[in-house]
């Protein structure tokens, strides 16, 4: 009897793990550092910002800019705000910020505000 309710607990705790496994990762945003291959290529030097996908999940948003980067995300109803803080901008070397961007099902509009101020992407483009 104690086998089979240990068996039991096992099995079902099991089973929540897996679908812990299976779940897609909540809204978020976070730098990487391997940046995948076909992203790297795709990307256009001369676009300051820049969205790319492959199959809209996860999406990468590459920035390109001087200073330090900081990004957070910010949600409203359908809105996902990318809240990109640029500061100390003395260096005046371009740089490569590329980020991971999960989005949650609600959400059907992207809204990047650089330092508070809403800017469009230069390009968006779905990989293969």
């Amino acid at each position: 009897m104690v086998k089979k309710i240990i068996l039991w607990v096992l099995v079902l705790f099991g089973g929540l793990l897996l679908l812990a496994a299976c779940r897609k990762p909540a809204a978020g945003i976070s730098e990487v550092d391997k940046i995948p291959d076909e992203v790297q290529t795709a990307i256009n030097p001369d676009y300051r910002l820049q969205l790319m996908t492959f199959d809209n999940d996860p999406y990468y948003v590459i920035f390109q800019s001087t200073g330090k980067v900081t990004a957070e995300i910010d949600s409203s109803e359908d809105t996902l705000n990318i809240l990109l803080n640029v500061s100390d901008q003395t260096d005046k070397n371009m740089k490569q910020h590329v980020y991971e961007l999960f989005l949650d099902p609600e959400h059907e509009v992207i809204d990047v505000q650089i330092n508070g101020e809403s800017v469009y992407f230069d390009e968006s483009v779905i990989l293969n």
